[in-house]
């Protein structure tokens, strides 16, 4: 036998060997990387059954599950990360948006004082982590406290100017306090930042309309039903700007649309 072909044996037995070894974490981490989540979440389940007191398992394994939006299970698994590494902050941040998602479902009653709980953490050690004070903010827009959204919002958009996601809630929170051109002009920044995001057009068309500029309202929640057809509220707000225009047949096919739509789209409760 050739000594060169002797080698590749030997070479190919011990790669054998060692995918033979690798553990369900390190199968998992692979899996991840080649965006091949669903095995991921298995090798990940596998591999904190095998060790539930290892940080890195259990961040793995909760990163996937919330990467998945299976938050209710993300939940145990990434306060268990968070006790395991205290200092992990994008665990916490994870558990946090995890506590937020799970409202409906799990019912905490505390959930607020533990979201805070995690994002106050997060901002005390890293003030500047991306989206904190965004989320922050979102934690306060649910508690009606609108003084102290404005605040967070101003900030996270001090530290991460590009953030249009946060910058459409701070328009709609600026709509709420009836600031209708300041919130135009917020939204008007979101929209070059992001023109293929429609709620940004319906919030741009609810600020406009309020200000009594309907052609501009119109023209912006144009945008967004032509964007997203499937939007329910859009077509409501439509209606209603049809019907201010004295077309009354277009408003009647918006208004049927938005009935047809309403609770089947993300922007029906709107």
């Amino acid at each position: 036998m050739p000594f060169r072909f002797l080698l590749i044996l030997i070479a190919t037995a011990l790669a054998s060997a060692v995918a033979q070894q690798k553990g369900p974490y390190e199968e998992a981490v692979e899996r991840l990387q080649a965006k091949e989540y669903d095995q991921a979440l298995v090798a990940a389940e596998q591999a904190v059954r095998q060790d539930g007191n290892n940080p890195a398992y259990l961040y793995l394994y909760g990163s996937l599950l919330h990467q998945q939006r299976k938050y209710v299970d993300a939940v145990p698994i990434l306060k268990r990360a968070v006790a395991a590494d205290p200092e992990n902050l994008t665990a916490r941040m994870m558990l946090a948006r995890s506590y937020v998602f799970t409202y409906n479902q799990l019912k905490l009653p505390n959930f607020v004082d533990l979201t805070l709980e995690q994002l106050n953490y997060i901002i005390k050690k890293e003030p500047r982590f991306p989206a904190v004070h965004h989320h922050l903010a979102l934690v306060y827009i649910n508690t009606g406290e609108l003084s102290k959204a404005l605040a967070e919002l101003k900030t996270e958009l001090e530290i991460y100017p590009t953030n249009a996601q946060a910058r459409l809630e701070l328009g709609e929170t600026l709509l709420k306090q009836n600031e209708n051109g300041k919130a135009a002009e917020q939204l008007l920044i979101a929209a070059k930042q992001a023109p293929q995001m429609p709620p940004i057009f319906y919030s741009l068309g609810k600020a406009y309309k309020a200000d009594g500029q309907t052609d501009k309202a119109f023209d912006a929640v144009r945008r967004c039903v032509d964007l997203d057809p499937q939007f329910a509220s859009c077509h409501y707000l439509l209606a209603q700007l049809y019907r201010d225009r004295n077309q009354p047949e277009e408003a009647k096919r918006h208004f049927e649309l938005f009935q047809q739509l309403k609770g089947t789209s993300p922007g029906s409760n709107k």
